[in-house]
């Protein structure tokens, strides 16, 4: 069992982030998930793709071991990141090489991080995930808004033009009745 360390308030993190811990070694995984509940985040665990699923909508960052004994890492990365559900994924690995590094990067991973793993690496790489989605979350309802702009400016456009010909219309009926006379 981990030991642990007494931690100062401004190590937590504001509110409660919620960790999946993807990890087939349950000696890892229980380190891993005492040194993160000690930090005040919320972690549920999985030692593979399967348990992991049951999860995935409650997650906000995932920590995803690349080689599981049950399912492969890359499969609940890509599951995930299929959801479009705004988790962040970090993979895990001591089986580390460049190729694989940059595939995990490339279908959307946040982060790669070598076994064995030193705390602070983790805190960081949470840290930067969580920021990193806090931003992608931020653009998103940014992005929502200006679109509810947009189509209440379209509105507007549109009940002016509507007004303009309705104008239009009496004005010409007008001149008729004008000459008319």
């Amino acid at each position: 069992m981990a030991t642990t360390h007494p931690i100062k308030t401004s190590e937590l993190p504001v509110t409660a982030c919620h960790v999946l811990l993807v990890e087939d070694d349950p000696a890892l995984r229980e380190t891993l998930s005492e040194l993160l509940n000690n930090r005040g985040y919320e972690v549920r665990e999985a030692d593979g793709q399967q348990k992991a699923r049951a999860n995935y909508a409650w997650t906000e960052v995932a920590l995803i071991d690349l080689r599981l004994s049950q399912g492969e890492g890359l499969g609940v990365l890509r599951e995930i990141l299929g959801q479009q559900i705004g988790v962040e994924c970090i993979i895990m690995t001591g089986y580390a090489n460049m190729q694989v590094a940059v595939q995990c990067l490339n279908l959307g991973a946040f982060g790669f991080m070598e076994k064995p793993v030193k705390p602070e690496q983790i805190f960081q790489f949470l840290e930067r995930a969580l920021e990193r989605r806090s931003l992608r979350l931020q653009l998103e309802q940014r992005m929502r808004e200006v679109m509810a702009a947009a189509q209440l400016n379209m509105r507007v456009l549109n009940e002016r033009v509507q007004l303009l010909e309705e104008a239009s219309r009496r004005s010409e009926q007008l001149v008729h009745l004008y000459q008319l006379m």
